[in-house]
């Protein structure tokens, strides 16, 4: 989990190295200077959760797209959205099939205009995870770039849940 730093924090870094080594060389200017080499110094920093929690996102996301781009039904397409629930500022991502978002929009719809002419969101979504799972499997098989996706996904959430600070939800 050790990375070098990008290089926008290394000349952050650099900088501030040269203000405080330009004002020790100006107090022993009467030093003679020395013909050695300069010392190399590597700064390596563990990622934060932060950094962890937006590459697990790409990784789903990367994955979901892959997924996409060999799915030939749209209703089982996937879109990622990043959703803040009420009482909390921070934001999960949200991957969800577009057959539950086209279910839960029309059930939405029905409640503001008093009407109940869809059925309900869970049997309609119920109704399609079969062939749901049918249509992952397929692109898996058929596919190894996706499934090449899905286990570097599955890494990153390891290596997330694996992180100190990490709080399982089954341990709350």
């Amino acid at each position: 989990m050790i990375f070098r730093l990008t290089a926008y924090t290394s000349l952050f870094f650099y900088l501030q190295f040269s203000l405080i080594f330009s004002a020790q060389s100006a107090e022993q200017k009467s030093e003679p200077a020395s013909s050695s080499p300069p010392e190399e110094i590597t700064i390596t920093t563990q990622r934060t959760k932060l950094q962890l929690r937006l590459q697990l996102w790409e990784a789903e996301e990367k994955a979901y797209d892959v997924f996409n781009s060999f799915n030939d039904e749209k209703r089982f397409d996937i879109k990622c959205y990043l959703h803040e629930p009420t009482g909390t500022r921070i934001k999960h991502q949200v991957c969800t099939p577009e057959f539950q978002l086209i279910a839960t929009r029309e059930q939405a719809r029905d409640r503001l205009n008093g009407t109940f002419q869809h059925v309900p969101v869970e049997f309609a979504i119920a109704s399609q995870l079969d062939d749901y799972r049918k249509k992952i499997k397929q692109v898996a098989e058929g596919h190894p770039e996706f499934l090449h996706a899905v286990i570097e996904y599955t890494e990153k959430r390891q290596e997330y849940i694996e992180a100190p600070g990490w709080v399982s939800k089954e341990s709350e």
